[in-house]
């Protein structure tokens, strides 16, 4: 990115941000996002972020939002690079539990002045569950679109911002076979969804296999203690 590690931090990650990830949950679409400021020592702090999700899932059994929270950690080495951990739990939809989703942003200082991003990201399982590999391969693509959409609004706000930008000089072969990269990742960024939605889909699907699996295993039961009756009474009568 254009901007040197002061820049990105002031612009990206301070309480005031402009383009801060709380802001980028409203523009996504979630309600009543809550960011707290970042608290704790000069290299390590912490902070959370709380919102809603809408869900728009033709169920019955579907809440209406699910609660999210984020639970961050930065830490700053000088003028090499800062380290953001978070973790994203869904508090209020039944079996998210069993697991919660766990990310890495490395931004690291480059030699010309600018910073280079990395992310990092796997689901961590504290309960076993059936569709632990439905989840693992939808987080790919979910926490992928979310954080690509961030990635975005950063670009587009440097972009806007002219005094953030360096001095133009002419592209190298390594930049213009970056831009294509770029280029296609915005259109794998399109076809995308959204983190909270498609988990959400999930949890609700195993909910719903879950209760029919229930009903099946009742049914089964009142129809192996029918035949037990039978046969007691069998017994009794050629006892008698």
């Amino acid at each position: 990115l254009n901007c040197n590690l002061d820049e990105f931090y002031q612009n990206f990650l301070c309480d005031k941000a402009p383009v801060s990830l709380a802001s980028h949950h409203i523009n996504d679409g979630d309600l009543k996002v809550i960011s707290t400021k970042w608290v704790g020592k000069k290299r390590t702090k912490k902070r959370q972020i709380t919102y809603d999700h809408p869900i728009v899932i033709p169920l019955s059994m579907a809440p209406p939002a699910g609660a999210a929270t984020k639970s961050q950690t930065m830490r700053r080495y000088g003028d090499h690079g800062i380290c953001v951990d978070t973790e994203t739990w869904i508090n209020d939809v039944p079996m998210a539990d069993c697991f919660y989703v766990a990310d890495r942003l490395l931004v690291a200082s480059h030699s010309d002045g600018s910073v280079m991003l990395t992310i990092q990201f796997g689901n961590v399982f504290i309960k076993r569950t059936l569709l632990k590999r439905v989840i693992e391969s939808t987080s790919v693509r979910d926490v992928t679109a979310f954080q690509n959409g961030w990635m975005d609004a950063i670009q587009q706000y440097l972009d806007n911002d002219s005094s953030l930008r360096p001095t133009a000089s002419s592209p190298s072969p390594i930049d213009k076979d970056r831009e294509v990269e770029e280029g296609d990742m915005t259109e794998t960024r399109k076809l995308s969804t959204n983190i909270t939605s498609s988990v959400l889909w999930i949890l609700l699907l195993c909910l719903l296999i879950s209760h029919v699996y229930l009903v099946y295993q009742l049914q089964s039961t009142n129809e192996h203690l029918a035949r037990i009756e039978s046969l007691l009474g069998d017994k009794l009568s050629s006892d008698i």
